[in-house]
């Protein structure tokens, strides 16, 4: 028997027993949710099982994602050690890569049209100490990163349109409103 419970903001979420051909009993228990809230941290208790009947394993928690259209890659953010990092890995669950590591947290990711850069958020910027985010573009075939944006503000959710375009928001002018920049900057 199972009790469900929510630690932090957001709306419940639903849990399913799933099959799944990849675990020794070929079922798994999962939950599931479309709530993007933050700090959302939904659990289930077992409350008559010994532990022999349980096998649990957890690497890492996804926070947000996009899949790359030109590669069929998957961009995550993940929180691990206590920061997070972003992650591209193949639908299958298999390849798992860490490709933004480091300073401070990188969330946010977004595949560029033709899936060679990533445009995050981080608050790897000078000003992230006072708490502010800035945009950053990965180029996937060198590692190389650099700032798309620069400044006392929070610059998040980037996403790439088909004309290579970034759009984002930002509380530069005091409210969060919608902006768009060209990838070079």
């Amino acid at each position: 028997r199972f009790t469900a419970a929510l630690i932090g903001r957001g709306g419940p979420g639903r849990w399913h027993v799933l099959n799944d051909p990849g675990v020794p009993a070929g079922r798994v228990l999962a939950q599931t949710s479309d709530d993007a809230t933050d700090e959302r941290y939904p659990i289930c208790i077992c409350e008559s099982a010994s532990p022999s009947d349980v096998d649990l394993s957890v690497n890492i928690k996804p926070i947000s994602g996009r899949v790359d259209r030109a590669g069929g890659l998957i961009a995550f953010t993940a929180q691990a050690g206590g920061k997070f990092d972003i992650y591209t890995v193949k639908p299958d669950g298999s390849d798992q890569k860490l490709v933004v590591s480091g300073d401070g947290d990188a969330v946010d990711p977004s595949f560029s049209p033709d899936g060679g850069r990533i445009v995050f958020s981080s608050d790897r910027t000078a000003f992230g100490g006072e708490g502010s985010r800035n945009l950053f573009v990965l180029d996937r075939a060198s590692g190389a990163l650099r700032y798309l944006t620069f400044g006392r503000w929070n610059d998040d959710a980037p996403r790439w349109s088909a004309d290579g375009r970034i759009t984002f928001t930002s509380d530069r002018r005091g409210v969060f409103d919608v902006y768009w920049v060209d990838s070079t900057g």
